[in-house]
């Protein structure tokens, strides 16, 4: 009789984790298995309903009865032969049917006063926030000059290469053959982001308020890069070419793989979503594989890696955008770069409010300040052109 995979999670273990604001897999001995599942309610979760109305949740028993159907599916005579499609196709479908089913849980256990507490949250932002951008993506060349980026432009290097240019994304051309390297600089303000693909097929998502210095063509034995601020690599794949990352006091090596490279702050954060990197600086070195993060911390120059449900660090590419249990201030910082607008705090006390954001779509900062206003009664977001003011 086969085993079921529901009775090597502890249940019981993972309902106390989910009212925790923060979750280090690592010190609770969660398995990889239970941290998926962990990770899955508690995103639902914070898409479902404010934190402060964050009550039971049916966790084993919707898991259960999802897996129950799942396994009856299975074992039919007409799926014996597709076993294991069907069963990667039905891990998905239950994700899907289970986020739907705690919906309609949600919903009909919902407090009825937080209708109103909701929208009193949301009407209390007084201006429109989503004035565009004060500055423009700039592409500086090898000779010095730089070019505004807007619409789509055809742009040709010294050596010959070019280059298809908007704010959005730079492609350039593939294969060139160059005895001499010339190094493009891409800078990406605040409140922007940009796309590039560069010549050899590598595909580079960069971040707000970020900088990527690279070739326009890769000669040599290696393919480096400089990165200053935050960006997602998605490499191809040359055995005989390593790709190389710079940034403040470490480089990550790749081969072929995709990873995000956070170095804003004082922690630099190396994520792997899929593929091998080695991440090191001049005393260290760490390996990573899928799932895990290197964290180095530049005060003490100390390295350290730990597993992670990637998604949180990687979805800003695809415009999600996941903060967990951090401080009005700290969530204020990250806005203020993401959308080029500052903010100024009516009390000091509100900047140490803690929030848990999570929004599938984020690309404008009031619907952000709305999904944060409707979980505090009597916050209040006022938007004066570029400047927000916190108060209650």
């Amino acid at each position: 009789m086969q085993q079921n995979e529901n009775d090597n999670i502890r249940w019981e273990k993972l309902e106390e984790q989910l009212d925790q604001p923060q979750i280090n897999p690592e010190q609770e001995g969660l398995s990889k298995e239970e941290r998926n599942v962990l990770h899955f309610f508690k995103r639902l979760r914070n898409r479902l309903h404010p934190v402060d109305e964050q009550k039971s949740f049916p966790l084993e028993d919707g898991w259960n009865s999802l897996s129950a159907r799942i396994a009856m599916e299975e074992n039919t005579g007409a799926r014996k032969g597709r076993f294991v499609k069907w069963r990667q196709f039905s891990l998905v479908a239950a994700a899907v049917l289970l986020l739907a089913v705690a919906g309609i849980f949600w919903m009909l256990n919902k407090p009825a006063g937080n209708k109103q507490q909701e929208l009193a949250g949301k009407t209390q932002s007084t201006q429109k926030a989503d004035l565009p951008p004060s500055k423009q993506v700039e592409l500086i060349l090898a000779d010095g000059s730089k070019i505004e980026l807007g619409q789509k432009q055809s742009i040709t290097e010294k050596n010959g290469v070019g280059i298809v240019a908007s704010d959005e994304k730079l492609q350039y051309e593939t294969d060139v053959k160059s005895d001499k390297l010339l190094y493009n600089t891409l800078m990406v303000p605040r409140g922007k982001k940009s796309q590039i693909s560069l010549p050899d097929g590598t595909t580079v998502w960069v971040n707000a308020a970020s900088k990527i210095t690279y070739p326009v063509a890769f000669i040599g034995a290696t393919r480096e890069v400089t990165l200053e601020g935050e960006a997602y690599f998605d490499v191809k794949q040359n055995t005989e070419k390593p790709f190389i990352v710079h940034t403040v006091n470490i480089d990550v090596e790749v081969l072929g793989t995709a990873f995000n490279l956070n170095a804003y702050a004082k922690t630099i954060r190396t994520t792997l979503e899929k593929g091998k990197v080695r991440v090191k600086n001049k005393t260290a070195s760490i390996e990573l594989m899928p799932g895990e993060q290197a964290m180095y911390d530049l005060q003490s120059a100390q390295m350290k890696k730990a597993p992670v449900y990637t998604r949180l660090f990687t979805g800003w590419k695809d415009g999600e955008l996941y903060l967990e249990d951090l401080t009005l201030r700290e969530i204020t910082e990250q806005l203020s770069r993401d959308f080029d607008y500052e903010f100024e705090f009516a009390e000091a006390s509100l900047k140490e409010l803690r929030f848990t954001v999570d929004m599938a779509a984020a690309d404008n900062l009031q619907a952000v300040l709305d999904h944060i206003s409707s979980t505090t009664e009597g916050l209040r977001f006022s938007v004066n052109g570029r400047l927000v003011s916190i108060s209650r």
